[in-house]
């Protein structure tokens, strides 16, 4: 699967204003944000999203909501970090508790 960057999405019509699902992620060490990942899934429904991707073989994906901010610097930090860990975190969460 082909590796996009967090500016690559961000041009893309699909992607700005809808929930992404990103595997293999990179972020920016400071601000904790997206840098590029393997763009798994879009949707405008972030619970729709995150049943697709517990119901599918991919369990270890972060979940952005791109607002088609481009990262500038990396001292622009936005919520969209907080988001992705967060998220994150959940999923993996809910994937443990589900194969015990």
């Amino acid at each position: 699967m082909e590796r996009i960057s967090w500016n690559d999405l961000c041009q893309r019509e699909d992607c700005r204003g809808r929930w992404i699902a990103l595997d293999d992620c990179r972020y920016d060490e400071v601000t904790g944000r997206a840098t590029e990942g393997c763009l798994i899934d879009i949707d405008d429904d972030l619970v729709e999203l995150c049943q697709r991707i517990r119901n599918s073989d991919r369990k270890n994906c972060s979940i952005v909501f791109c607002t088609g901010e481009f990262l500038e610097s990396a001292s622009h930090c936005g919520e969209v970090g907080c988001a992705t860990a967060l998220m994150s975190h959940s999923l993996r969460s809910s994937n443990r508790q589900a194969s015990r």
